[in-house]
């Protein structure tokens, strides 16, 4: 829920392009500082040039794009998963990293992966069907071959 910010001394906020002469101001979701909703959708959300950013989810608001970058971040689970916590709740204990670890230590796969005697097929074939197997097993909903392969790497 956006917090207003008891700095009502004057009507600018502190975004540096601020010209409103609203009084009512909001706290920044990520470090507290003053911020006019207009200043915050005029400024922070439209880029020059460039698609505008996405907003934020109800009750956030950002003063800075670099604010908007880690609130959005933060916000976003699809981005970042959580590989030891991730088990079903039948079956809390197979987790992403569990499969992983289990994969890896079954003598021929790892050298498959590697090179040695996989008949060409690629790395990222290999992770795609570990992922998919993770995807199956696991509360895990977005993680694809690419992310088992820089877990891997």
């Amino acid at each position: 829920m956006l917090e207003d910010h008891n700095n009502t001394a004057n009507s600018k906020c502190d975004i540096w392009l601020c010209r409103c002469t609203v009084q009512q101001k909001f706290k920044c979701s990520k470090c507290g500082r003053a911020c006019h909703w207009a200043c915050y959708n005029g400024i922070v959300l439209d880029v020059k040039d460039k698609p505008n950013l996405p907003a934020l989810p109800e009750g956030s608001i950002a003063c800075t794009k670099k604010c908007h970058a880690s609130l959005s971040k933060d916000s976003s689970d699809s981005q970042r998963a959580d590989w030891g916590n991730n088990g079903k709740p039948e079956t809390p204990q197979l987790t992403s990293i569990r499969m992983l670890l289990d994969w890896w230590l079954e003598h021929p796969k790892y050298e498959i992966y590697r090179g040695k005697n996989n008949e060409g097929v690629k790395k990222l074939h290999i992770c795609r069907g570990l992922a998919k197997d993770m995807r199956e097993k696991t509360a895990s909903t977005g993680c694809t071959g690419e992310h088992v392969q820089s877990k891997i790497a």
